[in-house]
């Protein structure tokens, strides 16, 4: 997850600013991947979502993704 969020800035600044029950959802839902695949597959589509400033939950604080 972290080289993935190093190569994507906009992402990683994304997850930096999620809030607690965001931040969670998304570390719980990689780690409950059983299989190495489906946690890549799993890591690459939220770090796209993160990317366009989407999260699972909605929260006050976003980027604005231009």
């Amino acid at each position: 997850l972290t080289a993935a969020l190093n190569a994507q800035p906009a992402a990683k600044a994304m997850f930096q600013i999620l809030s607690a029950p965001n931040r969670y959802a998304v570390l719980y839902r990689i780690q409950d991947a059983k299989r190495p695949e489906t946690r890549a597959r799993r890591i690459e589509r939220f770090v796209a979502m993160l990317a366009r400033g989407e999260t699972i939950y909605a929260q006050r604080k976003v980027l604005s993704v231009s």
